[in-house]
């Protein structure tokens, strides 16, 4: 009788595969559940709270006061330099943005460095307002699990519409249309 030793199976060749294929197919699954989470708001509409930040160009924002003076509806998209997706639709809001001057376009980077995001928003170059969360706390405020998320919110600062995950231009303009 010999020793043998079983040879080791794909997954136990590396030890730490298992951990990450489970933890890949469990963000998967947060992510596509939160995508279709909030679809439509509808009976639990609700009034956004205020929001603050500054913009890059140095302009104080704050979604109770543009709420009370402006009143256009305000399309609040959460980035990050560091993710993909988020690069690839910005320019997309971008377009969609200067096709609606009437509402109210607002990128705001959280879960970065200050540094980064400002560098990666000379970059892209896109017209509506850019900022920074300083606190590190949007997330406490309008919650989200990923990166990135859009926030719709009418004219009267009722959130309609909440989006976890990559939207493009066509989904975006028809999300507007549905939604506004």
């Amino acid at each position: 009788m010999t020793d043998r030793q079983p040879s080791p199976g794909p997954l136990r060749s590396k030890p730490g595969l298992l951990t990450v294929a489970v933890i890949a197919v469990v963000t998967v699954g947060l992510i596509l559940a939160a995508q279709t989470e909030n679809g439509n708001m509808g009976a639990d509409e609700e009034t956004v709270p205020d929001f603050r930040f500054e913009g890059f160009d140095g302009t104080a924002f704050s979604l109770a006061e543009h709420f009370a003076q402006d009143g256009r509806p305000v399309v609040l998209n959460f980035w990050a330099s560091w993710c993909p997706p988020c690069r690839a639709e910005m320019p997309d809001f971008d377009v969609v943005s200067q096709a609606h001057p009437e509402i109210k376009f607002i990128g705001v980077a959280v879960d970065d460095v200050e540094s980064n995001a400002r560098a990666f928003a000379a970059e892209i170059g896109v017209s509506y307002l850019l900022g920074f969360d300083p606190t590190g706390k949007a997330h406490l405020t309008l919650p989200f699990v990923a990166l990135p998320t859009t926030w719709i919110i009418d004219g009267d600062g009722v959130i309609v519409f909440k989006v976890q995950g990559i939207m493009t231009a066509d989904l975006l303009e028809q999300t507007l249309a549905d939604k506004l």
